[in-house]
């Protein structure tokens, strides 16, 4: 959204009703945004439910002592409080004090300016993406975190990427004996075996959610034991609810063969030749509420255990080679897989043949989402689909064979008959 005039700024606060439009003014606040304009904004604030349309407020890292008490009045609404490692300490702090019962996320890491109040503050989530990390204060930010990680003592979340060079190592060893971060995820890092073995050891204990992507392992003798010894320890983890696991990591992940059923809520998985055989068992009876698969080479273990997972309502199967012959399959699952609300099938050769089997079950099914996005899908398939849809599913048929005329057809079709909604990227 634009930032407002001034001059439009009275009927703003007289007419407005949307909650977007306050969230539009917090999220970029014009500079002339002062004095009795400040008490107004606070005041509308405070009287729309804001924090259901959007969680987290963003706080910029200059901030005026009179935006700061703005701030600090909206700021119990919301869930998540998002600061820069740039704010002074004293903004950090009233954030803190305003709404203790908010998470209060940290971007590029922890200054080192805040060290003397470290105790003090409720930082709870840290986001740190070492590549936007080009200034003195954001790499020291970035390098200190392994020493100022041990006196977060409200620290339960951290999400990394690109690593943070030399003091990876000690990162890995700090979080090894931390007792209060319980949700850790890791994008474009390097792993050495001491990295894989602290890994370990932090999983085991408290580990509650853990996701790596576009990950790399050493080539060291002892890094293949370390790595089967972390996922062995992913299997069984008593505290771990939600997984998500790339190449370097799911291949290993998935040909251990463990007997007891995974405990897991949420589950993700890719790589280019996804084994599911050994897994596919444990899923059975499993609490998974949502299931993605990326890459495997055959799918069908997988979709033989869906009847028995009463929990599952999202299944995310793309580039797995299903066909229509999995479709086939895949339709007969979801006749009695009633708690199934989203179904995402990109990128699975799929064409009208199996288009036509996923539109007999349609029916049965309670979907909110079916997603056929890079298939081979033609108008015929399309129209299937519609036809059998109940009103307010949604149907993906983005990159198929459909020309523009094609397109405007079945959308058409579907609103004067199913009311199905039909998406076109």
């Amino acid at each position: 959204m634009e930032a407002m005039q001034p001059e439009h700024w009275h009927a703003v606060c007289t007419y407005v009703k949307a909650p977007c439009t306050v969230l539009a003014l917090l999220d970029a606040l014009p500079a002339w945004a002062k004095g009795d304009r400040l008490l107004q904004l606070q005041e509308l604030a405070t009287r729309v439910p804001i924090a259901s349309l959007w969680p987290k407020l963003r706080v910029p890292a200059r901030v005026s002592p009179q935006l700061l008490s703005l701030y600090c009045a909206v700021a119990p609404l919301y869930t998540m409080v998002c600061v820069d490692h740039k704010c002074n300490v004293s903004v950090v702090l009233a954030l803190s004090k305003a709404a203790p019962q908010a998470l209060l996320r940290v971007r590029g890491g922890v200054s080192t300016t805040w060290r003397p109040s470290l105790e003090t503050l409720r930082i709870a989530s840290i986001k740190v993406d070492s590549d936007d990390c080009d200034d003195d204060e954001g790499c020291n930010a970035m390098l200190s975190l392994p020493a100022l990680v041990p006196r977060l003592r409200h620290l339960t979340h951290m999400r990394l990427a690109n690593g943070l060079g030399h003091a990876t190592g000690a990162f890995f060893a700090a979080l090894a004996h931390s007792t209060t971060i319980s949700s850790l995820s890791l994008s474009s890092f390097v792993y050495a075996a001491a990295d894989l073995r602290h890994l370990h050891t932090w999983v085991a204990a408290s580990a509650e959610s853990f996701f790596v992507d576009d990950s790399t392992l050493l080539s060291e003798p002892a890094t293949s034991e370390a790595l089967h010894g972390l996922c062995n320890a992913l299997h069984v983890a008593p505290t771990l609810r939600h997984l998500g696991l790339d190449a370097a990591f799911a291949d290993t992940f998935c040909r251990q063969r463990h007997t007891t059923p995974l405990g897991l809520t949420t589950l993700h998985l890719s790589s280019k030749q996804l084994q599911l055989l050994h897994l596919a068992p444990r899923l059975r009876d499993a609490p998974l509420q949502t299931l993605r698969a990326t890459g495997a080479y055959d799918a069908r273990p997988l979709l033989l255990q869906l009847r028995a997972m009463p929990r599952l309502t999202r299944l995310h199967v793309s580039m797995c080679h299903l066909g229509d012959a999995g479709c086939a399959r895949l339709a007969s699952a979801l006749r009695n897989a009633t708690s199934l609300r989203h179904v995402i099938l990109t990128g699975n050769e799929i064409s009208d043949i199996g288009a036509r089997e996923l539109a007999t079950a349609l029916p049965t099914t309670r979907m909110a989402l079916l997603g056929l996005e890079m298939n081979r899908v033609t108008m015929v398939g399309a129209l299937a689909l519609v036809q059998k849809s109940h009103r307010g599913v949604a149907l993906d048929l983005s990159w198929n064979l459909l020309s523009t005329d094609e397109q405007d057809y079945v959308t058409y079709m579907a609103a004067s008959t199913t009311r199905a909604k039909i998406i076109f990227r």
